[in-house]
């Protein structure tokens, strides 16, 4: 129901609201934005991925009972197979998808053009600034799509569905490979970036977008590379702590010398609690355990200064964190009235659990290194990028109770 639904069998919706709800009734009236909401492509993802881990701890939960939305019962086993389903059919090789790879667009102009955790109209621009139009593929998507099918196959192997297990297997080690082959860009000095996204140029062909950002993050959350590929790893983690991207309060979301950043805009150089606490954990995943507590301190030093839970702050390295309270309306390249900037939640649930996972894990480790005001990286990177946070004043160093600048 509404242009903007979307809805797919085997998707899992974006945002789910009583039709009754006045937020509902006005999506509705102005962007003609149907509930549930199946506009974004990650929830179907991150599905399969909770699934998996769930699953770890209570073997039989795949075969509980769920009503889908048309009221009808199903097992959750059936849920992910429809899921799995619904990443194939978007990864069919064609003509206006070469790579195969997962497309983020939207069938009508007034729906979201960029399907990712960064879904702002503004979010994605070319080296000249300009909005790039879909379909465009975004490298979060395409490595949570790759771990997904990975996680159906183990999950669904012993259900008589082995053809559609080694399928599923087979894609998510090529979805890996295109990753590998496009996404990573060498440099003019020979180092090597992880483009954010590939789209169409203006000759037709497929390209890296050169803006710097960590969304590569999201291959180390995902778990996507294995011991052997550690050079990938470190590609990426000194990716993430790039200056340009390094501010007090976390990781921006575009590099501060872009020519788009914009310091207090929703995905164009603000800092994100959640996604701090995403790269974070991405970081762990690696061994990376210091720099999990370089992040992973900013939040608890954010709600330290602010009190707050807030969705999103600038990028910019203030004195303490500043939380955007202002809206400024501009037509989009389609003529549809946007927000510029939009006034900063201040509280959010994604945000709130990242920084209750660091206020946990942060007082253990403190528990754990009563004796010890730093704590120290292990590797020769973690150890540069350390030094590198120290002598711009962005290191944080356990003081007690709580995190303070050195």
């Amino acid at each position: 129901e509404g242009v903007w639904s979307n809805a797919r069998k085997g998707g899992i919706p974006h945002e789910v609201r009583n039709p009754d709800d006045q937020t509902a009734k006005m999506l509705k009236e102005k962007w003609k934005m149907g509930m549930p909401f199946y506009g974004t492509l990650m929830p179907t993802l991150l599905f399969i991925k909770l699934v998996n881990e769930i699953n770890a701890q209570d073997s039989h939960f795949l075969e509980q009972t769920v009503k889908d939305k048309d009221g009808k019962d199903k097992s959750v086993r059936e849920a992910v197979a429809d899921a799995a389903s619904w990443i194939q059919e978007k990864i069919r090789v064609s003509e206006r998808n070469p790579l195969g790879l997962i497309a983020s667009e939207s069938p009508n102009r007034l729906g979201p053009q960029y399907q990712s955790w960064t879904d702002s109209w503004y979010t994605k621009t070319d080296e000249n600034g300009k909005l790039i139009r879909p379909p465009l593929y975004m490298i979060e998507v395409q490595a949570l799509a790759s771990k997904a099918l990975e996680n159906a196959a183990t999950l669904l192997e012993s259900a008589h569905e082995q053809r559609k297990t080694l399928v599923y297997r087979a894609d998510a080690e090529r979805l890996k490979k295109e990753i590998i082959d496009h996404y990573r860009i060498q440099r003019p000095d020979g180092s090597y970036y992880f483009a954010s996204d590939l789209y169409f140029g203006t000759d037709g062909e497929l390209k890296p977008r050169t803006a710097l950002t960590p969304d590569a993050g999201w291959l180390l959350w995902s778990k996507l590379f294995n011991d052997n590929e550690r050079g990938f790893v470190h590609e990426i983690v000194s990716q993430i702590f790039s200056p340009s991207l390094v501010s007090k309060w976390g990781i921006r979301t575009l590099a501060e010398d872009d020519i788009a950043y914009f310091a207090p805009s929703y995905h164009r150089g603000s800092i994100w609690q959640f996604f701090n606490g995403i790269l974070a954990d991405g970081l762990m995943n690696y061994g990376f355990n210091s720099l999990w507590l370089q992040l992973h301190g900013r939040n608890l030093k954010i709600h330290q200064l602010t009190s707050l839970f807030s969705e999103y702050i600038s990028g910019e390295d203030s004195i303490i964190p500043e939380i955007n309270d202002r809206s400024v309306k501009v037509m989009d390249a389609y003529g549809n009235e946007r927000e510029l900037l939009s006034v900063s939640q201040p509280y959010q649930a994604w945000t709130y659990f990242s920084y209750l996972r660091a206020r946990v894990i942060f007082d253990k480790i403190m528990k754990e290194n009563a004796s010890s005001q730093v704590i120290t990286g292990g590797s020769d990177l973690e150890m540069t990028i350390l030094s590198s946070l120290h002598v711009t004043g962005k290191m944080l160093i356990s003081n007690g109770s709580s995190m303070e600048f050195a």
